[in-house]
């Protein structure tokens, strides 16, 4: 048990999370169907508990309290523990909570502790470049004469700079937003919405990903699970970057390939935020792989 801890928890290393003075809730957050089935059958001290529970989880450690955590929220609002069992299980019925590392957790504490995690490795990138000589992280300069080549130029910013504007942005972004910001994003919406595979009667319909942040796999990669806003954001990321679509593919591949190795060790998918994958170390294997593409081109032309 010991070991399998360990391992877990050096898998989820590779996403980084940050424990969050703060808990992000939905203005409608009692207007959800659970929220009010919940209030229904257990009565409004159920939903002050989920909150609190909810607080805990923001500033545990890989967002996950154990169950006596649970309980905790529970008496302090005079519930015994019998009853609070009951909630647990309601909960995890319908996906207000998720069992994880020993605990619980939530799939929208997880992405919130992922993008301060990832804001702060931002913040540490930039300090690393202002003391000394930058390392590694470069982008195509925007040359437009006919005869004027491309050369790789160093970036203050780390690979990670999408990531940190879309931090203050709220997580459900809803699709008329979206589709209001212009006719590039509109084509970046319908590319990505081509790419996934339509919500039907599937059994991937029912699972949380889909239910609680619209995720959908995929129509050529099935393990990769993004939503349309995600995958529309990391095409206007890749090609404001100056990424060939050719590679784009290299990419989903590679992170299929992790995936798989998730699966082959039993664990569970549904927490994964693939998009800060393909956003972070996948676009910056990306950018390199397209700047050496450019030199080799130009030594050749010589």
């Amino acid at each position: 048990m010991v070991a399998q801890e360990q391992y877990q928890t050096a898998q989820n290393a590779a996403i980084p999370l940050a424990q969050l003075s703060h808990v992000l809730l939905d203005v409608d957050f009692f207007d959800n169907p659970k929220i009010e089935a919940l209030e229904y059958r257990f009565g409004p001290l159920a939903s002050l508990w989920l909150i609190r529970c909810y607080c805990k989880m923001s500033r545990g450690s890989h967002a996950v309290v154990p169950r006596d955590t649970i309980y905790a929220c529970a008496k302090r609002i005079g519930i015994e523990e019998v009853q609070a069992d009951e909630w647990i299980e309601y909960c995890l019925k319908y996906g207000l909570i998720i069992e994880r590392l020993n605990g619980y957790s939530n799939t929208r504490v997880i992405e919130d502790q992922q993008k301060l995690g990832l804001r702060r490795i931002r913040e540490t990138e930039r300090k690393k470049l202002s003391r000394g000589r930058p390392q590694g992280v470069t982008r195509l300069s925007r040359g437009t004469d006919a005869g004027q080549t491309r050369d790789p130029v160093t970036d203050t910013d780390t690979v990670t700079e999408y990531i940190d504007r879309s931090i203050t942005d709220d997580h459900n972004i809803t699709e008329d937003r979206g589709e209001s910001e212009g006719g590039e994003q509109d084509e970046d919406l319908a590319l990505a919405d081509r790419k996934l595979e339509t919500p039907g009667a599937q059994e991937w319909t029912r699972r949380n990903p889909f239910m609680l942040a619209g995720r959908q796999p995929m129509r050529d990669y099935p393990l990769i699970s993004i939503s349309k806003h995600e995958l529309a954001s990391v095409i206007r990321d890749w090609k404001q970057r100056g990424i060939p679509p050719p590679k784009w593919r290299k990419a989903f591949l590679a992170c299929e390939a992790r995936l798989r190795t998730y699966l082959a060790n039993g664990k569970t998918l549904d927490h994964i935020a693939v998009v800060t994958w393909l956003l972070g170390f996948q676009g910056s294997q990306l950018v390199d792989e397209t700047t050496q593409d450019e030199r080799l081109a130009r030594q050749k032309s010589r």
